[in-house]
């Protein structure tokens, strides 16, 4: 074939193949294998990390809600509480991933609290790329977020907080005293809740100081029965008249008209409207009703059957009608042990009860003004009746100075109502002086005194009394039982009206009384040295305070 011819062919043949599609399939899939195997190994590998980033961050939120519990303790606690949280929910060594340490952060005001982790995971198919890793990161942050909240802090101010917290001896600075220790635990609460700002919406707390009696604060006169406040605001003839620490302008008239009151020397102590023993309206929330009488301690130098007795606090002479003055010193020397009950009409009368209050600042205030008081024993009680008084809606605006709003119905939306009892011992009454009666304390009811006051109430006296009213130095377990029942009485009554109940022991004393007066065995803390004190007190801040995953 001639060289033309053979030309002519080719070219004809080449014009024939432009036409014919015979194994290009085959070129493109070959063309295409690379990254279609790519794109593949792709959605898979990216669906292995899809899935260990969900593993991560369920791990973290749990890890970010455990250190946002222990968040104001020591910063190796808080990171090794998110740690031990974060593994449980992660397990080690899951889709052969390798996972970075832990990152924990928190703001100055430790309010929110941010979690990191990274974590590398071995690639399948992307390799093919030249990508044999894949880095996947989870990050979360979680919120300190207060739910509405009424609080109350019954708080132990009885002689044995004198003690030193460590050595349980006498003597010690007040720094160091049992009292010094519930300063400090009752302030990190308190911080925990308001953080840095001085009102947190929709937070109101309050304290009750306890011993056996509480001082409802000279500024509520309006609880007493009318004759009483008749005659705290008549001058020199006000049996209180020679405590003269408590002369103060009401700057308004008792009975809530314009004017000016004075009251003439009544810290705020009252007498509790029933007998210990047998009485049933001393463990309730029942509002006054022209029924309280003020407490007011017995002349220690008054002769009573022939006998003198309560040398203890002397500040009358023999004669009942004559008041003799009352040193300043006696008055004032609240820090002293031996002489914290102190002298006079007031001796063994505590710092007064704050109602609920928006103020951080004046929380704070109310707690510094805390001390032990050595007088009559201890009664939880008391302290825990008048606590519930603190935040029943039955009490609503009747606390001076609190708003008039307060405290909410149990049933309002989104407000919780706390209560947190805190004591050192056993409940018991005592005598440190004579031993034929035992210390005057809110149960000593009389219907009379040598100045006839009471006169117009009923105010019979305890079976267990002698005819001045005070109670007999019988034995101490019987008038223990009745306190511990009234106690539980009133424990139970709270929680009945939904209202969550924390305790705490600090030291030693009947565990299982206050263990059964908590919302739930969870709710009771017992707290034998300072520092687990604190630990209570924080802990249960901290639940107070709701914790959410903010991001």
């Amino acid at each position: 074939m001639s060289i033309t011819s053979y030309i002519s062919k080719i070219i004809a043949q080449l014009v024939n193949l432009k036409s014919d599609f015979r194994g290009v399939t085959a070129v493109l899939i070959a063309l295409l294998a690379i990254p279609i195997f790519g794109a593949i190994g792709l959605s898979i590998d990216l669906g292995r990390a899809y899935v260990l980033k969900s593993k991560l961050s369920t791990a973290l939120d749990s890890a970010g809600l455990a250190a946002g519990r222990v968040v104001f303790q020591d910063d190796a606690i808080v990171r090794a509480d998110a740690q031990k949280f974060f593994d449980a929910n992660f397990t080690a060594n899951y889709m052969g991933a390798s996972v970075s340490a832990l990152q924990v952060s928190w703001d100055a005001n430790r309010e929110n609290i941010e979690l990191n982790v990274n974590a590398d995971l071995n690639t399948t198919f992307l390799s093919v790329l030249g990508y044999n890793e894949i880095t996947v990161g989870a990050r979360t942050v979680v919120n300190r977020v207060n739910r509405g909240l009424e609080l109350i802090m019954v708080l132990d101010n009885t002689g044995s907080m004198a003690r030193d917290s460590d050595s349980n001896s006498y003597g010690g600075s007040l720094a160091n005293q049992r009292m010094g220790s519930l300063r400090d635990a009752a302030n990190d609460l308190v911080d925990i809740l308001y953080g840095s700002k001085e009102v947190q919406k929709n937070l109101w707390v309050g304290i009750v100081p306890y011993v056996t009696q509480v001082n409802v604060g000279y500024d509520n006169i309006h609880f007493l029965d009318t004759d009483e406040r008749d005659n705290i605001i008549s001058g020199s003839s006000s049996e209180f008249y020679k405590d003269s620490d408590y002369h103060i302008p009401f700057n308004r008239n008792v009975d809530g008209s314009g004017g000016n009151d004075t009251n003439y020397g009544w810290k705020g102590c009252v007498e509790m409207r029933d007998h210990l023993d047998g009485g049933t309206i001393d463990t309730t929330d029942n509002p006054p009703n022209n029924d309280f009488l003020p407490y007011i301690y017995f002349d220690g130098h008054r002769n009573l059957n022939n006998s003198y007795r309560d040398r203890d606090n002397d500040w009358n002479d023999s004669n009942p009608g004559t008041v003799r003055h009352i040193a300043a010193a006696d008055v004032t020397q609240w820090n002293s042990f031996n002489n914290s009950v102190g002298r006079g009409p007031n001796a063994g009368c505590p710092s007064p009860i704050l109602p609920l209050t928006a103020e951080k600042s004046t929380v704070k205030a109310a707690i510094a003004a805390m001390r032990p008081w050595y007088s009559g024993g201890t009664m939880g009680n008391v302290g825990m009746v008048w606590g519930w008084r603190a935040i029943s809606p039955r009490w609503r605006g009747l606390w001076y100075g609190s708003d008039p709003e307060l405290p909410k119905d149990y049933d309002e939306p989104l407000i919780d109502k706390a209560v947190i009892m805190m004591t050192d011992g056993e409940n018991l009454v005592f005598s440190h002086g004579s031993k034929s009666t035992f210390d005057y304390n809110s149960y000593s009811r009389h219907q009379k005194n040598a100045w006839g006051r009471h006169a117009s109430s009923a105010g019979s006296t305890d079976a267990y009394t002698d005819p001045d009213g005070r109670l007999r130095y019988t034995s101490s377990s019987y008038y223990r039982s009745r306190i511990d029942a009234k106690f539980t009485s009133v424990c139970n009554a709270m929680k009945a009206a939904g209202i969550i109940v924390y305790t705490i022991k600090f030291k030693s004393g009947n565990d299982n009384l206050y263990r059964n007066c908590a919302t739930s065995p969870a709710h009771f803390f017992n707290s034998p040295t300072k520092e687990a004190l604190r630990d209570a007190f924080r802990t249960i801040g901290q639940e107070l305070s709701n914790l959410r995953i903010a991001e």
